[in-house]
């Protein structure tokens, strides 16, 4: 998969998987410097200049998947997000209009995402996910959040990064072999 094709969970679900700040910011400099969404989802949590005009905590909208419909991407949504905060559109927009789009919105997400930005429009995203102001500080400088800059890894953080990122190669290697097992079988299993 596309790294633009990842849903912003999924990227925050994998920055959850490494053990250092450093290797954070490399992931996200390296894989997704141009994911527009997690930008968005990012700035929305962090930057305090960026108010909310939505209430707080968690709209009543559909969390059952409907059969045939696959979730939208937030890529769809971007236009939408000035509508959501103090600005210029936001404040032209009716409160009951603004809040039915933002449901609307989180109806055709999937559940994850959607729960992603309700914890992003809160400011509540790092307790749902291990990122934190100066990560995305380091790793999207450009968008100009203060932070204080992040340490260098101890020599102890450096060995339990490495040692986790050999243990998801090893889990990988395992399932590959399994699998080519499995098809080595099925192709011996086929008579000519």
């Amino acid at each position: 998969m596309k790294s633009q094709d990842m849903q912003v969970y999924e990227i925050l679900e994998e920055l959850d998987s490494c053990t250092t700040k450093q290797r954070k910011v490399d992931l996200i400099r390296t894989k997704y410097s141009n994911h527009s969404p997690l930008q968005y989802i990012l700035r929305w949590n962090f930057d305090d200049s960026i108010k909310s005009l939505l209430p707080e905590g968690e709209p009543p909208f559909d969390k059952e998947k409907k059969d045939g419909d696959s979730p939208q991407a937030l890529w769809s949504y971007l236009k939408m997000f000035p509508n959501f905060v103090d600005s210029a559109q936001g404040r032209q927009l009716p409160e009951l209009k603004r809040e039915n789009l933002f449901i609307e919105m989180l109806d055709a997400l999937d559940l994850e995402e959607a729960l992603a930005v309700i914890a992003a429009k809160d400011g509540n995203l790092g307790e749902k996910y291990d990122i934190t102001l100066d990560v995305v500080n380091a790793a999207y400088p450009e968008i100009g959040l203060v932070s204080e800059p992040i340490p260098e890894p101890t020599p102890k953080e450096q060995k339990e990064d490495l040692l986790s990122q050999a243990k998801a190669l090893k889990e990988q290697v395992k399932e590959l072999n399994s699998l080519a097992k499995e098809l080595t079988e099925k192709a011996k299993a086929i008579t000519e």
